[in-house]
């Protein structure tokens, strides 16, 4: 499974559940299915930007501030990559 796609789940179920509020409810503020909200907050779909930015909305929160942990695992990769070209 994605790590980035894991966190992003696990940030979304976190403010969630210090909302009080059920995946059911979330989804209906967000206007997704509670399968789909489920689904992202095991990391188990790769949301569109629409849908990133409508569960945040749900949320109360930005797309920045719900991602803001998220790290890019790819990023750390490319450096160590571009110096192995170069050596």
């Amino acid at each position: 499974m994605n790590q980035e796609l894991l966190t992003l789940g696990q940030n979304i179920r976190t403010v969630r559940q210090s909302l009080k509020i059920s995946q059911e409810a979330l989804a209906e503020r967000s206007g997704l299915h509670r399968t789909y909200i489920c689904d992202v907050e095991r990391g188990r779909r790769n949301l569109s930007f629409f849908s990133l930015l409508m569960v945040a909305r749900g949320l109360g929160l930005t797309v920045s501030e719900l991602t803001r942990n998220v790290k890019n695992v790819e990023s750390d990769v490319r450096p160590q990559l571009e110096l192995s070209k170069v050596a």
